[in-house]
């Protein structure tokens, strides 16, 4: 017997509902971030973003993405459709230029993460600040049993994707006179104690360290 293989389709549309720019965010992604499990309330479409004005060499542009998914209220990735005949590659630089401006709003942290260019037939996902994709998935391969998609969504789902990534932020601040006598105390007590002399020399040996010289 001959065991017939059931040829895996993409769960969101037909590839012939796609061609232009329109047809791709209508039928492909729209359904792409609901599956993605973001809410109306966390997806802002063209019409409510702010368009910011990118680099690309010498030449500027004023550009703003499709989508901008939200969590917890901050950006956490943006999304750039093109028709089917369009090579998204050639758009890299609006995503990365996009994504580095918005970051640059928020002192302290990059809540935007990742980046996705797509024209329903070939969809790439990019770190916020990398010019090569770590994901590329045709348009056959979305659909659930789909071992690319699987990842796609662990990457991407609204539940497991990271929005804020603080970095310390180190501040020199004036200590107070009680700070300075509690640590000046301290030191010159341990110096007593370990090295067992009197506390005039510790407090010598305390003045070689913290002015150094002796």
């Amino acid at each position: 017997l001959i065991k017939k293989v059931r040829k895996m389709q993409n769960k969101f549309c037909k590839k012939e509902n796609l061609n232009n720019e329109d047809s791709v965010e209508n039928f492909f992604l729209d359904r792409l971030i609901k599956d993605l499990k973001f809410k109306d309330d966390d997806i802002k479409t063209k019409q409510s973003i702010k368009q910011l004005t990118i680099s690309q060499g010498r030449k500027k542009e004023a550009y703003k993405p499709d989508y901008v998914l939200y969590k917890d209220k901050k950006p956490v990735m943006i999304i750039e459709a093109k028709a089917t005949d369009e090579n998204v590659d050639n758009f890299i630089y609006q995503g990365a230029g996009y994504c580095l401006l918005l970051n640059q709003t928020y002192k302290g942290e990059n809540p935007i993460q990742f980046f996705i260019l797509s024209n329903g037939l070939i969809t790439k996902v990019f770190k916020w600040d990398e010019n090569k994709p770590i994901m590329t998935l045709k348009f056959d391969e979305f659909y659930d049993k789909s071992k690319k998609y699987k990842k796609f969504l662990e990457l991407l789902c609204f539940d497991k994707i990271q929005n804020i990534f603080k970095e310390e932020e180190f501040k020199f601040e004036k200590a107070s006179p009680q700070e300075i006598d509690g640590i000046f105390r301290a030191c010159h007590n341990l110096i007593w104690k370990k090295e067992t002399i009197s506390p005039t020399d510790a407090f010598y040996e305390f003045c070689k360290l913290f002015f150094g010289f002796g």
